[in-house]
């Protein structure tokens, strides 16, 4: 459903500065990916162009609801239709630690990328560091559920969305995006930080003169 041409203002948060009047933006293609040896996990794999502000991880939200059974899969058809909805819901947008920006794409024809043995070494060496470090902060976190005695109730009567991150957000009740608040809409976001700029800009020449 993402694949095309489609407005994604109600898949991103608007940035007053930068005055934005398009949300039109193009994905090329997404996929769905079980991990084989990770066992409960998925890849969301989207190719596309000149992401808006947090876009992907608003439409990893989105889907992580209908996975969880807790929004229907027409939502994104639905959100995707700003007469349906002209302001995005107030929803949580996914967490960052599994965004990953893997490849650029760039005419072969203009540009070649080359790297010598020097820069792959520090690319190893980083890596390396980095796979010492999640795997310290495991066994601590390993050591921390022993040593933690509680009782856990078998059914909690919340609502654990999740949010990619492991932890999810906890909630009361799930509200479902048609029934939730609404953010202001873009124009509104551009013309209050324009307001603002001006105001700014103003006392700053009264202060200058």
């Amino acid at each position: 459903m993402f694949v095309g041409q489609h407005d994604f203002r109600n898949f991103c948060k608007v940035d007053g500065s930068k005055q934005l009047k398009n949300f039109t933006r193009e994905v090329y293609s997404t996929a769905i990916e079980s991990l084989e040896q990770e066992p409960g996990f998925s890849v969301f794999d989207l190719k596309g162009s000149a992401f808006l502000w947090h876009q992907v991880r608003y439409m990893v939200a989105v889907l992580l609801t209908i996975g969880q059974k807790l929004e229907e899969p027409t939502i994104v058809k639905d959100l995707l239709n700003i007469n349906m909805y002209p302001c995005r819901p107030a929803y949580k947008l996914a967490h960052d630690i599994p965004l990953i920006l893997y490849d650029c794409g760039y005419d072969p024809q203009t540009v070649k990328w080359t790297a010598g043995p020097s820069r792959k070494y520090v690319s190893h060496l980083a890596l390396d560091g980095l796979t010492n470090n999640y795997k310290v902060k495991s066994i601590v976190v390993e050591y921390m559920q022993k040593i933690v005695e509680c009782s856990i109730p078998q059914k909690m009567d919340k609502t654990i969305v999740n949010l990619g991150d492991g932890a999810g957000q906890v909630c009361c009740k799930f509200i479902h995006y048609d029934k939730r608040q609404k953010v202001e809409p873009p124009e509104v976001t551009n013309a209050k930080w324009l307001n603002r700029k001006m105001k700014h800009v103003q006392h700053k020449m009264e202060e200058d003169s």
